[in-house]
């Protein structure tokens, strides 16, 4: 199953960037874009234009997901934390009881 996914992320990408090669190709002519960063009108083809903010778009994405993975690390660590604690003190527990018993 594993191989599987990973052939079909490889091949939906090959796609997608493909899918977009042709998008560039086909929209060669420029536009003058206004950026709220530049003083002067920047001239650019609406391709390189598209995809320049969708892999900015990407790359924000990218961040989130890495922030969020690094969050959710540190919840785990905390969380097998708090299970060897509570582990070793129902061990200890167990023994009380078994001490009481006898």
């Amino acid at each position: 199953m594993g191989k599987i996914k990973v052939i079909l992320i490889v091949s939906f990408c090959a796609l997608f960037a493909v899918l977009f090669g042709i998008f560039l190709i086909q929209n060669q002519h420029d536009i003058m874009v206004d950026l709220l960063i530049r003083v002067e009108p920047v001239q650019t083809s609406v391709g390189r234009f598209a995809l320049s903010f969708f892999m900015a778009g990407l790359g924000f994405g990218l961040l989130l997901c890495f922030g969020l993975t690094l969050m959710q690390g540190l919840e785990l660590r905390a969380s097998r934390r708090e299970i060897r604690k509570l582990s070793a003190q129902l061990d200890k527990l167990r023994e009380l009881s078994l001490k009481d018993a006898a």
